[in-house]
């Protein structure tokens, strides 16, 4: 078994593991020899990576991360969320108050379905689809924390403010322009300390408009933060970073 990057993939390679959409639906099973139709919906969709079989190399298992429509409903849930957040503090919606139940939920069963021992290489790969990148990539990175966190010996409630805040960090971006975020090579000066303001502007929607734990709004907060205090917004270094931040 190896892995590739889509653009390499062609016609008659064999597929060693199923091959999903971001909300976890089968598109290709594994088994499937690839077709030219396939490359060019794979290609198309912004695939990144495939597993297929090569028989000339010792095998090499992967294990899932979590399963896949786990990955795919957290990320409807954050698709929600960031909605909700939106509405709520730009729009002057009538709704005041967004609740993070659904997102506390969703942890709740990352952090129990997150598969205890990994073997060989984790799949955790990028998404089927550019457009959904911003709901699709922060679910991967919360499993990665997770796991993280579990090596580091933090037991499920740590976990799961963890796991609330990685896939939550980066709501403040509702606050900034599609332009600013998507095309972040030729921001200037001015526009680059506006896309570092992302941080406090979500822990401000957290702050005012639910009832977040104090922890997982820190660590929203100082997520860029950088252990010698380069990052960002107030350049703490060290152990001065939130323990769930790092």
């Amino acid at each position: 078994m190896r892995r590739i990057s889509v653009q390499y993939a062609t016609p008659g390679l064999e597929l060693s593991s199923d091959v999903y959409d971001h909300f976890g639906n089968i598109i290709l099973r594994k088994g499937t020899r690839l077709t030219f139709d396939n490359v060019s919906t794979l290609g198309q969709m912004g695939g990144s990576e495939l597993f297929f079989e090569d028989r000339r190399v010792d095998d090499v298992p992967v294990t899932p991360l979590m399963p896949e429509r786990l990955e795919g409903e957290a990320a409807n849930k954050l698709r929600e969320f960031i909605d909700m957040s939106r509405n709520v503090a730009f729009f002057n919606s009538d709704l005041t108050e967004i609740t993070l139940d659904p997102i506390e939920k969703i942890i709740y069963s990352m952090v129990g379905q997150l598969y205890p021992v990994v073997m060989g290489e984790v799949n955790s790969i990028g998404c089927f689809s550019l457009k959904d990148y911003d709901f699709v990539h922060p679910v991967q990175v919360t499993g990665l924390a997770i796991l993280m966190g579990r090596k580091l010996g933090m037991k499920e409630p740590e976990l799961v403010k963890l796991g609330m805040a990685s896939l939550i960090e980066n709501v403040g971006y509702v606050a900034l322009s599609a332009g600013m975020i998507n095309e972040p090579d030729i921001l200037d000066t001015i526009s680059k300390h506006e896309v570092q303001q992302h941080s406090q502007y979500g822990y401000q929607i957290l702050h005012e408009h639910t009832k977040c734990d104090p922890d997982i709004k820190q660590a929203v907060l100082s997520h860029h933060e950088q252990w010698n205090g380069e990052g960002y917004p107030h350049g703490l270094k060290k152990d001065a970073i939130p323990r769930i931040a790092r």
